[in-house]
């Protein structure tokens, strides 16, 4: 039995055992390190500065480069380095790709070549000539279209000395308009588009005037015009009829001048062209009597309408198959136009 207080002997005789066990350990240890340390010493003894410092190379001759080792020797290299068979399979492998890429790049440029063939057929079908003639029975396109070479045996000639000397200077001119009693005898000109000639003269200019001006739309030649509607303009001041450029075909809202002064004169370049005159009517711009080719009814609406509204009743019949020239002025009125309308007649 242990009495509380006394030592415990039994404790103690341990603690003094684990203690001494400790030392020992200790000692063992550290002997044990000792004779390692020796060891790696005798077996790797520390180099002197000279033999640690880095030698350096003396110049010697160029050596000869080594071959770079291309994707064969590489694949040759990596396939020593495996059994027969995965090799084979890796082989395999590489000849199945080589010969899928190929066999793209074969249909790549198969699809490039039909698309290049494609494309070449169809401009040599845009570029193709337009036949003159038309089988019978089908509609005719240009067939009875004539030329300069139909009115003057193949000579060109020009209309008049002042339109080959106006042409001469300036080859936007196109034809000669003159109408007796408005003082109007005067180059027309065609430009690329309706702008050029708005604000300019025939010599291209600045004029707040401008100039007469066929529409860039309509298409002629020197001695025939192709479209169905002729239509040129030229500026006027408001309502009045004694002002500059159009505002004088304004007095065919007189009937006794509408009456003395029936024809117009458009001449192109190799061709005198007359024209009678039909109607002078205010026409709403929301009407595209501008139209160089209308269809038959938009045809008979527009020259129904510049009928019926006409200052005068000239008494002039104009028939479906007429050519018809339009000389397009403005008014007073932002949303209405002022035109003289006239047919041809020595076609």
């Amino acid at each position: 039995m242990i009495l509380e207080g006394e030592p415990n002997a039994h404790a103690a005789g341990i603690s003094m055992n684990r203690k001494n066990n400790n030392n020992n350990d200790k000692k063992i240890f550290r002997a044990s390190e000792e004779a390692s340390r020796e060891v790696l010493e005798e077996k790797q003894p520390v180099p002197s500065y000279e033999e640690a410092a880095p030698a350096v190379a003396e110049p010697a001759g160029e050596a000869e480069p080594k071959p770079a080792e291309g994707p064969a020797e590489e694949t040759a290299s990596f396939l020593d380095n495996v059994d027969p068979v995965s090799a084979g399979m890796v082989e395999a492998l590489i000849t199945d790709g080589l010969r899928y890429r190929l066999k793209a790049a074969g249909r790549w440029l198969a699809c490039m070549f039909l698309i290049m063939t494609a494309g070449l057929a169809a401009v040599a079908f845009l570029m193709r000539p337009v036949p003159v003639n038309t089988m019978e029975g089908s509609d005719p396109v240009i067939n009875d279209i004539k030329t300069e070479d139909d009115y003057y045996g193949g000579e060109k000639k020009f209309s008049s000395q002042a339109l080959q000397d106006a042409h001469a200077a300036n080859s936007d001119v196109v034809g000669w308009l003159t109408l007796d009693g408005c003082e109007i005898d005067d180059r027309v000109m065609q430009s690329t588009d309706n702008n050029f000639y708005l604000r300019r003269n025939e010599e291209g200019r600045y004029s707040v005037w401008g100039c007469y001006f066929m529409d860039f739309i309509n298409i002629h030649s020197g001695s025939t015009l192709y479209d169905r509607v002729t239509i040129i303009y030229g500026h006027s001041s408001g309502n009045s009829s004694n002002g500059n450029k159009f505002s004088k075909i304004k007095r065919y809202r007189d009937e006794s001048f509408a009456k003395e002064h029936p024809v117009i004169t458009l001449s192109l370049l190799y061709r005198e062209m007359k024209w009678q005159v039909f109607a002078c009517s205010d026409i709403p711009i929301t009407i595209n009597y501008i139209d160089p080719d209308p269809s038959e009814k938009a045809f008979k609406e527009t020259i129904s309408y510049l009928l019926s509204h006409s200052y005068v009743d000239f008494g002039v019949d104009v028939k479906d198959d007429d050519k018809i020239l339009i000389l397009s002025t403005c008014t007073s009125d932002e949303l209405v136009r002022y035109v003289l309308a006239a047919r041809l007649i020595n076609d």
